[in-house]
C-alpha cells in the first residue's frame, strides 16, 4: 500500500519496542521463566566470600559517657561513637568508601 511504502517496517517495529505499558512486576515475572530465572541471577549476591568486622573496646575509649569502639574492617579501622537509641547509623562516604566498603 501507499502508507506502507513510506514507512519502513524496522521504524514500526521500533517505535511498538519503545512503547511503554503497564504491567505489575508478578505478570511480568509470570509471563516468562527465562526472564525470571535471569532476574533471579543478577539479584544474586556477587561477593560470596565471608568477611570479617572485629570490634574491640579498650579501656581509652569506654571512660566517657559515650560509647566509643574500635570498628576493624577489611580496609581498615574506624573509630566510632555508638548511641544505642539510634535508628540510624551515620558514616561519611569517605570512610565507607575507604575503611567499611560493604552496605
Amino acid at each position: 500500500s501507499a502508507i506502507s511504502s513510506r514507512i519502513p517496517e524496522e521504524q514500526v517495529v521500533n517505535q511498538i519496542l519503545d512503547t511503554k505499558i503497564s504491567l505489575s512486576f508478578g505478570d511480568m515475572l509470570a509471563s516468562s521463566k527465562e526472564l525470571s530465572g535471569q532476574l533471579i541471577e543478577l539479584l544474586k549476591a556477587k561477593n560470596s566470600k565471608p568477611s570479617i568486622m572485629r570490634v574491640t573496646a579498650p579501656d581509652v575509649f569506654t571512660r566517657s559517657p559515650l560509647i566509643r569502639l574500635r570498628i576493624e574492617c577489611d580496609f581498615g579501622s574506624v573509630d566510632a561513637i555508638i548511641d544505642t537509641g539510634s535508628q540510624l547509623n551515620v558514616v561519611s562516604n569517605e570512610v565507607w568508601q575507604k575503611k567499611i566498603g560493604r552496605p
